[in-house]
């Protein structure tokens, strides 16, 4: 009777160690596959694109419906319309003279190129990054899950030469 007591003591130390080692384990295995797989993300200063940069794409007529310059720290976003999408274009915040100014509900001649790589919508989350911040995507109507940029527009002017 004693021996079989011994017997099952001993067997419960030796589940309770190995449940111990066994989270032990797969908790470090967790962290460690968490530390080295994590993407490092390097910053790099967005691209000044020229006209010849968009030479394949075609001019069109947009309504320039809204300006967000105070949501991002070094971006500019501006809402321009046509027909019935809107489209997210984004420019890093700079200060250039001499400037025309972007006026709200003018028709702007733009050349546009989205910047969202070619992979599933739905692995963005609602947001894609843009220079050194994240820029997020709104949940309304008419809006395209992208972020556009073009030649015409710096910081918050409108460059037609």
């Amino acid at each position: 009777m004693m021996a079989q007591k011994r017997k099952t003591y001993f067997g419960l130390i030796l589940k309770k160690l190995f449940m111990k080692y066994l989270i032990t384990i797969l908790l470090l295995s967790f962290v460690v596959s968490c530390s080295i797989f994590k993407k490092r993300y390097t910053y790099t200063e967005p691209k000044i694109h020229t006209k010849k940069d968009f030479d394949t794409i075609s001019l069109a007529q947009y309504q320039l419906i809204r300006i967000d310059t105070s949501t991002y720290k070094y971006n500019n976003i501006f809402y321009v319309k046509k027909n019935d999408s809107i489209f997210k274009i984004a420019t890093k915040k700079e200060i250039l003279k001499p400037c025309e100014p972007l006026i709200k509900n003018k028709f702007y001649s733009l050349k546009l190129k989205g910047i969202r790589p070619k992979v599933n919508y739905l692995d963005y989350g609602g947001v894609m990054r843009y220079g050194r911040e994240p820029v997020r995507f709104e949940r309304d109507s008419g809006i395209i899950w992208n972020i556009y940029i073009t030649p015409y527009i710096r910081g918050v002017c409108y460059q037609n030469d």
